[in-house]
């Protein structure tokens, strides 16, 4: 291999890997003082790049951030393009989400805001909040967003 082939493929190296981080500060990010943001479509592009321990760990990382300079934090949900194989192929994702915020994060969440919500959801709903205690499931909140100016 010579070099210029070797600096070709150090280059796509480095613009995939740009990529990732860019779809990884997309999939999760602090918007606010004490809030952080998920958006769905990132997760569908990552889970194919990164394990659900990273993803987690970065989501944690960003809470953790949060919560130096906050007792509360809110969590931003957009959930647009979502479908019942999603829910399915991300599952275990979702589980895990559930049971590190409760052991980790034990009444720090404020509200948790779901944006973009397909006719779907009521369906995925259900399935979602199996795994999610009822004191948490009170702090939901769906967004209805015909109502936005």
């Amino acid at each position: 291999m010579n070099n210029n082939t070797s600096c070709n493929i150090k280059s796509n190296l480095d613009k995939n890997t740009a990529k990732i981080i860019e779809t990884l500060n997309n999939f999760c990010y602090i918007s606010n003082e004490k809030d952080v943001t998920l958006n769905f479509k990132s997760l569908k592009l990552l889970n194919k790049q990164l394990s659900n321990e990273f993803l987690l760990e970065h989501i944690t990382n960003n809470i953790d951030l949060l919560l130096t300079q906050n007792m509360l934090f809110n969590v931003h949900i957009n959930i647009k393009s979502i479908s019942i194989l999603d829910i399915d192929k991300n599952k275990d994702f979702i589980q895990k989400a559930s049971l590190v915020f409760k052991e980790k994060y034990p009444g720090k969440l404020d509200n948790c805001y779901i944006y973009e919500a397909p006719g779907i959801f009521s369906s995925l709903y259900k399935i979602i909040f199996a795994f999610i205690d009822k004191e948490t499931q009170k702090k939901f909140k769906i967004v209805d967003n015909s109502t936005d100016n």
